[in-house]
């Protein structure tokens, strides 16, 4: 199977849409300067183009993502334009960011990432970066162990002396 070689300057515009679409995402008003520890945004292409995310606190507590950003999207769209003419296509990115790294899961089908009324918990729980979910469940470790009361051993009576 003969593979494309991708283009430098195919390469170098898609790393500064990478650059751009960060600068954007940590840079919205309503993102920057907050209180949170990680974030996860979703931006679907296929259809009507739509974005959802989370912003993750320091107990992994959710609060849900509203950009002001409107050019975002387009940044999106571009890149994924970009890497289909490089034969890497997708409908839909997730971008997660924690812990100073930020990273991309491309959804070829579109489908990994739909929100509907119903599932809403459970995406919340999904788009979770990964490395919070290990620091939340080492946290909970910690509780769990930090709740249980030492047993203490019942002292024996002692035994009646014999006359």
């Amino acid at each position: 199977m003969a593979t494309k070689k991708k283009s430098n300057k195919g390469i170098a515009r898609a790393d500064e849409l990478v650059i751009s679409i960060g600068n954007l995402l940590l840079g919205d008003e309503n993102v920057a300067g907050g209180d949170w520890e990680a974030l996860s945004l979703v931006i679907n292409l296929d259809g009507r183009r739509s974005l959802f995310g989370y912003l993750y606190d320091a107990k992994g507590n959710a609060d849900p993502m509203v950009l002001e950003e409107s050019e975002l999207i387009d940044f999106v769209e571009e890149l994924r334009e970009l890497m289909a003419a490089e034969g890497e296509p997708w409908k839909a990115v997730m971008m997660q960011y924690f812990e100073e790294e930020l990273r991309f899961v491309f959804d070829v089908d579109g489908t990994d990432w739909r929100l509907d009324g119903d599932n809403t918990g459970a995406m919340v729980e999904a788009l979770r970066p990964e490395m919070l979910k290990v620091k939340k469940a080492a946290k909970k470790k910690k509780k769990v162990v930090a709740k249980k009361k030492p047993v203490v051993a019942k002292k024996k009576p002692a035994a009646k002396k014999k006359r």
